[in-house]
């Protein structure tokens, strides 16, 4: 399982590399993706990309990170410690995509996905690594 953690703040890349060290999962940190298939080489994403660049890659699971920060504190560099006291996690998991379901005019593809509000990042992560383990992915 390899993860690539995208996200151009700093303290927020620091948050998901002490996660994903934690959880003895290789990664990379990009802050900024552009191509949906620079991604492809990954086995889940986490941070902050679109979530229409997510359902064009081939990855097929996504964590991003949710900040409900205070007012008081925005726009102001929060390190990795109190940025967890702010932070929600939402999986996103692929199960199945559908080119020619849609019609034309309607959608380029249908993507049929579990979402996920995620209390324990951990035991999500090992999830995640059982299923690409059993090759159900």
């Amino acid at each position: 399982m390899k993860a690539i953690i995208v996200s151009r703040h700093k303290s927020t890349q620091d948050l998901l590399s002490i996660i994903l060290r934690r959880n003895g999962i290789q990664f990379e940190v990009l802050d900024h993706v552009s191509d949906p298939e620079v991604l492809d080489q990954y086995t889940i994403i986490l941070g902050n990309i679109p979530l229409s660049m997510f359902l064009r890659s081939k990855i097929g699971f996504y964590v991003a990170i949710s900040l409900t920060i205070p007012k008081e504190l925005r726009g102001k560099e929060l390190g990795y410690k109190e940025l967890l006291k702010y932070a929600e996690f939402v999986g996103f998991k692929k199960n199945i995509v559908f080119s020619d379901w849609a019609p034309r005019e309607m959608a380029k593809a249908v993507v049929d996905a579990e979402i996920f509000l995620i209390d324990n990042i951990d035991a999500f992560l090992k999830q995640v690594k059982w299923l690409i383990d059993m090759g159900s992915v």
